[in-house]
């Protein structure tokens, strides 16, 4: 019964999800605005280059995850960017060193507990929101692991299917496509056959089953899959040196001849000049056949507003493609163009700037940018986020952020001579409770608001009870009894 409870809640969620994308919030025309920019401020690590940004989807914007490149932590803010907290604590108590050079964070849609941090040589997971990291994936023995040797990555290669409620994970050095349907408790190698493709990026689309489309290795090219895996064609190949830092398909965008959600935007960022000079391609097939776009050079992040309202028409020239649609430039003077952060508003036909801030030189306060990581729209809120080599910058629309739903109020605790009881507004998921030696006494996944603990049955002493709900940041609290 608490299978089926977990599963329809965490189904519930993915619809919640789905239903923003879908337009549940209305977008109103495509039109370009302005953005204000802030740029996040860090206690430690406020300098460093950044790599890895992104949303809670289900947080209205509120809840941010950031990586720095070179040095440790991840960082987790619940106030849309204003306030960080450091978090980068590992179960495994083997692991050699601590989480650092993050280069993807990925949110779980259907239970934003689960969060993921992709290194440049390791995978992480985190089922609490992000604040604790479990290493087994990363290590054949070392700390009872699974036996996996995950690799890392550079780029995003992490992609979520919401109709088969999987996880899909595309990962060098050895190439390998792996996928979960335990929210990535355990993985799947899919493409056991497929040795000769090395993976870059990726995303899949929203079908069963999925399209699939890798960027494959260093060198730009592009390979799809309809099987799952189990055979790969190779459609695009530059004639120079590219890298692919991000594939996204549209969620609602359906290729009219086919019923599929099969049309994406790819990115390139070239290394030399070439003919293929372009920093975007798309796609109305899943990856068979390609299209090259109009697009800023030395291109690098990419993110595609997902509302159906965003969608062009039939008659648009940018038919069949998502109209509304992010990038930042990399290896790039900051006066550059139209400015370091751009969008388009008609399907990759044209490209302006969002007024990205200038920066001055020596100002460390307002530093210079010449390179734009990774940059993520929260769909909800309007809000964008983008890391780049100076820094974490959040931009929010100037119409104002979308009013967010008044949060839950806070689990609250009571205690009397007989019971602990915890209540929440929303359904409580689990509930552990640890003794002073750390030894865990409770555990219990009640999926109701009311849970209490019979004082009687332990002996008096000071107990550490934690308390999760869906889509907030676990309670933890102190108590003697």
């Amino acid at each position: 019964m608490k299978y089926f409870a977990r599963r329809l809640a965490s189904l519930f969620l993915s619809a919640i999800w789905l239903g923003a994308a879908i337009g549940f919030f209305s977008a109103g025309p495509c039109a370009a605005q302005d953005y204000h920019w802030r740029r996040a401020y860090f206690p430690h690590n406020n300098s460093d280059p950044w790599s890895a940004v992104a949303f809670n989807p289900l947080s209205h914007g509120r809840v941010i995850f950031a990586g720095p490149l070179f040095v440790g932590g991840i960082f987790r803010s619940d106030d849309g960017g204003n306030t960080w907290v450091e978090h980068a604590t590992l179960l495994d108590t083997n692991a050699l060193s601590r989480i650092n050079d993050v280069h993807q964070v990925f949110c779980l849609p259907s239970d934003t507990n689960i969060v993921f941090a992709i290194t440049s040589n390791s995978l992480y997971r985190s089922t609490d929101g992000g604040i604790t990291w479990d290493d087994r994936y990363n290590h054949d023995t070392l700390g009872g692991g699974l036996g996996l040797g995950f690799g890392g990555i550079d780029a995003e290669c992490m992609a979520y299917s919401a109709k088969e409620n999987a996880i899909y994970y595309g990962e060098p050095p050895d190439g390998g496509l792996f996928r979960s349907i335990d929210s990535g408790a355990s993985w799947t190698q899919l493409d056991t056959t497929s040795d000769s493709i090395r993976f870059f990026s990726m995303d899949v689309s929203q079908d069963v089953p999925p399209s699939i489309i890798q960027s494959t290795d260093f060198d730009g090219s592009f390979a799809f899959s309809s099987d799952e895996g189990s055979s790969w064609a190779v459609t695009f190949r530059p004639d120079a040196y590219f890298e692919s830092p991000k594939i996204v398909f549209s969620w609602q965008a359906v290729n009219s001849t086919t019923g599929k959600h099969s049309i994406a935007i790819a990115q390139q960022w070239k290394r030399v000049e070439s003919s293929n000079d372009s920093s975007f391609l798309s796609t109305t097939d899943g990856g068979a056949s390609w299209q090259i776009l109009n697009g800023p050079a030395f291109a690098w992040g990419l993110d595609i507003d997902q509302r159906t309202s965003m969608l062009s028409k039939p008659r648009d020239p940018a038919y069949p493609r998502p109209l509304h649609f992010f990038t930042g430039l990399f290896d790039a003077r900051q006066d550059t163009g139209n400015g370091m952060v751009q969008e388009t508003t008609d399907g990759g036909l044209s490209w302006h700037s969002i007024n990205f801030p200038q920066g001055v030189p020596g100002d460390t306060l307002n530093p210079i940018v010449q390179e734009v990581w990774v940059i993520k729209y929260d769909t909800t809120s309007g809000r964008i986020a983008v890391a780049t080599d100076s820094g974490i910058y959040i931009a929010d629309p100037s119409s104002g952020v979308a009013e967010a739903p008044p949060p839950t109020p806070p689990i609250q605790l009571t205690q009397d001579a007989d019971f602990v009881t915890l209540s929440s507004q929303m359904p409580i998921a689990s509930i552990r409770v640890f003794d002073l030696a750390g030894r865990q006494i409770i555990e219990s996944d009640p999926m109701r608001n009311i849970f209490r603990i019979s004082i009687a049955q332990y002996p008096p002493g000071v107990y550490a009870i934690e308390v999760f709900v869906e889509g907030q940041p676990p309670f933890r609290k102190i108590v003697e009894w």
